[in-house]
């Protein structure tokens, strides 16, 4: 097969490919947003039923109770700080895909030539007018066509795929705001 057909071909289940990252990206965001709007409610639930009174602003949810607040603050969709003032601590947390998610959610293979890397509704052309040998361009088209399949199974699968919370920078993974509190911080108040 000749260099350019190769690259038109290429060019055409790029698309298909942006389409399948799209797809998957929308439903990660989704299921982002259900995990944080779970936390935010677990959060209600468990100072509620521990006799604290809840106060809501902007990104922000504090829980008050006698002298003792402690508040869930918002940095942007994936991450989230625990703040007690009273104990002058602060905890970095965030919303990510479990580890077994992560194989699931990231490319199969990165398209990559003389360090350069192929975006995503990027840099396609330039990227292909780069390369020059054949054998080169045929392992990418099979790394692409890899990263298809991959992303159809991860779309036929995704219902395995978890979203958890996790302290930044920490391989421990929690899928419940309780044992956030009481087995992580070991909250008791």
């Amino acid at each position: 097969m000749e260099i350019n057909s190769l690259k038109n071909e290429f060019k055409s289940i790029f698309k298909k490919f942006n389409e399948l990252c799209r797809e998957v990206s929308e439903k990660n965001n989704l299921k982002k947003q259900e995990l944080l709007q779970k936390l935010i409610n677990d959060f209600y639930s468990y100072f509620s039923n521990k006799g604290y009174r809840i106060i809501s602003g902007e990104n922000k949810y504090t829980a008050e109770k006698n002298d003792f607040e402690i508040s869930l603050i918002f940095n942007d969709d994936d991450t989230f700080l625990l703040e007690i003032p009273q104990k002058d601590v602060t905890y970095s947390l965030e919303i990510r895909a479990g580890y077994d998610a992560q194989k699931m959610i990231f490319w199969k293979h990165p398209l990559t030539y003389k360090a350069e890397f192929l975006m995503i509704n990027g840099n396609v052309d330039e990227f292909l007018g780069e390369i020059t040998d054949l054998e080169v361009l045929k392992k990418l088209y099979q790394n692409l066509h890899e990263n298809i399949l991959h992303y159809e199974q991860t779309l036929k699968n995704y219902d395995e795929v978890d979203f958890v919370y996790s302290f930044l920078d920490s391989n421990i993974e929690i899928t419940d705001f309780t044992d956030i509190m009481e087995k992580h911080l070991q909250f008791d108040q």
